[in-house]
This record gives C-alpha cells, structure tokens and sequence, in this order.
C-alpha cells in the first residue's frame, strides 16, 4: 500500500506543477498580450500624396499589435527643450481614429511644416521622440535616433 500512496503524491505533485505553471503562463499571456498597445514608427520620404501633393513627408504610424482596438486621439513629437508639438492633422488623417486589431493610422505633412514649427522653437532643437495619445489617456512613446531629427532638420553634420 505504501507503493501506491508514493505514486499518488508523485502525480499530485505533477498536477499542481502543471497547474500553476498554466496559471503563470495565462497571467503572462494576459499582462503582456492582451492589453491594448500600439507600436509606434516614423518615417520621411519623398513622394506624391493626393491630398497633400508632391515633395517630402514626415509620417507617425501607430500600429495595434493587439486584439483590442485603440482609439488615437492625437499624434505628435517631443522637443529637446521639453516643447510638444502636435502633428498637423488633414481631413484625410482624422482623429479621433479607431485603429482596428492587426491595423493602424498613419498621419502625413510636409517636412518643410514641421521643420518650420521645430525652427520656431530656437537654435539647437531637435526632436527627441514621437508619440500617441489614446482614447483613455495612456501616452505611447518612442524615442527618435538623433540623426533622424538632424535630417529632419536639414542640420550640417560636424
């Protein structure tokens, strides 16, 4: 009898392993996955745009890596002086915007808008990040490489 009480404890033991294991990964799955998130991006190019017309374009994607959907109310950049600038916004590009599960908003203006509004600023600025802001007021953020803003800029190398 002493036999079959081990193997009980010993598949008891497994059970229990196995159990918390399935709640650890069900809460990290939760905690990491399934909130709302968006992952932001930033890109300037050259191009031709319908509504906006020729020449060169800043752009701030914000895309849902999630199941839920985000509503963005308004996109935007930082400045090394602590200065935010809100990204222009075309009646192509409204907000507040509903980005879809697996989908994203993405605004456009033109270079020379957004290197004149930076300019105003002073001498020195530069753009230090892009950001979101959702429906429910969470802030995403991502930090811009600071040689994408000295291009942006127009800025001499040293």
């Amino acid at each position: 009898m002493a036999g079959k009480d081990w193997a009980t404890l010993i598949i008891a033991i497994i059970g229990m392993a196995t159990g918390i294991f399935s709640l650890g990964w069900n809460v990290a799955t939760y905690l990491l996955r399934d909130r709302p998130r968006l992952k932001l991006s930033h890109n300037q190019g050259y191009g031709i745009l319908p509504h906006l017309g020729e020449g060169y374009f800043i752009s701030i994607t914000a895309a849902n890596e999630t199941r839920h959907a985000v509503v963005v109310e308004s996109v935007g950049f930082d400045l090394s002086n602590g200065i935010q600038l809100l990204f222009p916004f075309t009646s192509a590009y409204p907000v507040p915007y509903k980005v879809k599960p697996g989908g994203k908003y993405q605004a456009w203006a033109g270079r020379g808008d957004i290197r004149k509004q930076v300019r105003e600023q002073g001498t020195g600025v530069f753009v230090v990040r892009i950001w979101a802001n959702d429906a429910v007021g969470k802030r995403w953020k991502r930090t811009v490489p600071r040689s994408w803003s000295t291009k942006l800029l127009d800025v001499p190398a040293k």
